[in-house]
This record gives C-alpha cells, sequence and structure tokens, in this order.
C-alpha cells in the first residue's frame, strides 16, 4: 500500500507543480504592469515585430533648410583652351567668369568717330556717322562720349546711338532739346555693335 500511496503523492505533487507552471506566467501578467518595468529593460528583440513598429511614429513636417555653408577653395587652373570659334549656344553665362570678357569677345564691330557738328538749333537733330564692316541693320550700338567734354557732363545735348535701317551705318544722334541754339563743340565718341 505505501507503493501505491507514493504514488499518488507523487501524482499530486506533480499535478499541484503543473498548475503553478502553468498559471504562473498569468498570473505574473496580472501583477506586472508597465508602471513597474525599468525603463530600457527590455531589448528590443524581445518585442514582436507588430510593438516594434508601433514604436515609431509618422514622419513629422519638414524643416526649414539651414543656412548655405561657405564657399570652398578654388580649384586648380584648367588646360589652356584652343584658339579656335565656339559654336553658338555652346557656352551657357553661368560659365563664363565674371569680368573675364573683353569687348573684342563679344563685339560685332567696335571704333571711334568725330562728332563735327554746326550750330544745333533749338529743339532739333543732327549725325554723324561710321560704316564699319559687317554690321546689320538688326544689331544694337553703344555709344559713350570719349571725352568729358559737353556730351559726357551737360545735360543740355542728348547723345544716342543707332543703327541705320536704311545702310547698316553706326550713327551717333546729338539732340538739342533746349529752346536756344547750341554749337557743339568737336567729340571723339566710342561704338560697339552688338548682335
Amino acid at each position: 500500500m505505501s507503493s501505491n500511496w507514493t504514488q499518488r503523492l507523487t501524482l499530486g505533487i506533480a499535478c499541484v507543480a503543473l498548475f503553478i507552471a502553468a498559471g504562473g506566467p498569468g498570473y505574473a501578467a496580472s501583477k506586472i504592469s508597465g508602471s513597474k518595468i525599468k525603463t530600457n529593460s527590455i531589448p528590443a528583440n524581445r518585442l514582436t515585430s507588430a510593438a516594434r513598429a508601433s514604436l515609431k511614429g509618422k514622419v513629422g513636417v519638414q524643416g526649414v533648410p539651414g543656412a548655405q555653408g561657405s564657399q570652398g577653395p578654388q580649384g586648380p587652373q584648367g588646360p589652356q583652351g584652343s584658339s579656335a570659334n565656339i559654336g553658338a549656344g555652346s557656352v551657357g553665362s553661368n560659365e563664363v567668369a565674371d569680368g573675364s570678357l573683353r569687348t573684342v569677345d563679344f563685339a560685332v564691330a567696335k571704333g571711334t568717330m568725330v562728332a563735327d557738328l554746326p550750330s544745333l538749333a533749338a529743339n532739333n537733330c543732327n549725325f554723324t556717322n561710321a560704316r564699319p564692316a559687317g554690321v546689320l541693320a538688326t544689331d544694337h550700338v553703344i555709344v559713350t562720349p570719349a571725352g568729358t567734354g559737353p556730351y559726357a557732363v551737360s545735360g543740355d545735348l542728348i547723345v544716342t546711338g543707332v543703327i541705320n535701317q536704311f545702310d547698316a551705318a553706326v550713327e551717333v544722334k546729338i539732340c538739342n532739346p533746349t529752346t536756344s541754339a547750341i554749337d557743339p563743340p568737336n567729340e571723339t565718341f566710342k561704338y560697339v555693335v552688338l548682335r
């Protein structure tokens, strides 16, 4: 009888142990709340993928861009280019260094002319001209006085550069907008023709 009793005792202890083992996690879950878990004590690899995904929030609005950084150092000088003509449209304005172009680089024609005009009546204009080669009637001209005479500093005379539409001559138009005649002195003008 003692072996029967021993078997029953062993079976009873095993059942109690099984009951405690099966109910232990449920008991622990009911007694341990999130507030009792120490911060950062559970590693990410112990969380379910759903729990890890819920930790990520939505992407926020993009912030204001920061200030532009300072300019980097100048690079090495490039090789000497050829003196061949550059094709139309092959170089953009952002590829040309400031101050690197000279009049000869973009002018169709340039030169000087002397204006030796008679007295200009009130509210009247007169012309002097030059005929450089290669100028078209659709070109544009810039005219400036070469010296510091009345054309350069006076408000009495108006000087304008024009291209004659009939013979493509470069003309300096000098006008007297005042109410009295003006006898202009000789003056040399520089001109640059652009296309």
